[in-house]
């Protein structure tokens, strides 16, 4: 019995030592160290790492739970078939709507040249600005070709 006792405690303690808290040190010339000491008296102690669990938020039904509980997945697209000229007709759609606020954000970039050119010296500061505007606004919306 006591050879069992004794047995269970030499498997205890280092499961114990290894719970144990985990100091973050840096030293004088900047190098991070970790150690399960408090820090040398030269470095700096940053912080005590917890050696807590992980926080989980999730209560009740969010809470986790292992995969065979889970469920099943289910396919994220409808069960209605795949048609593929349905695709291609909305992809050019998207595109042809891109290129048509492309082409007004080209024209808003050329207005705002004009209005930067005819400025008079003591609007020239915010013509600039509204030019730099429009031109970040194209390069951002408009792909470049």
């Amino acid at each position: 019995m006591r050879a069992v006792a004794l047995l269970i405690l030499l498997i205890a303690v280092p499961v114990m030592n290894a719970a144990a808290a985990v100091y973050r040190c840096e030293g004088r010339d900047g190098r991070i160290t970790y150690s399960d000491e408090g820090c040398p008296a030269d470095a700096r102690s940053t912080r005590r790492l917890d050696e807590g669990p992980a926080v989980s938020t999730a209560t009740g039904r969010d809470a986790p739970r292992p995969a065979r509980e889970a469920g099943s997945i289910t396919p994220s697209r409808s069960t209605a078939r795949f048609d593929p000229e349905e695709e291609w007709r909305r992809l050019d759609e998207q595109i042809a709507a891109t290129r048509r606020e492309c082409a007004e954000l080209s024209r808003r970039v050329q207005y705002a040249r004009q209005d930067l050119e005819s400025a008079p010296p003591s609007l020239r500061g915010t013509a600039e600005l509204a030019l730099r505007r429009a031109q970040d606004q194209y390069l951002l919306y408009c792909p470049r070709r």
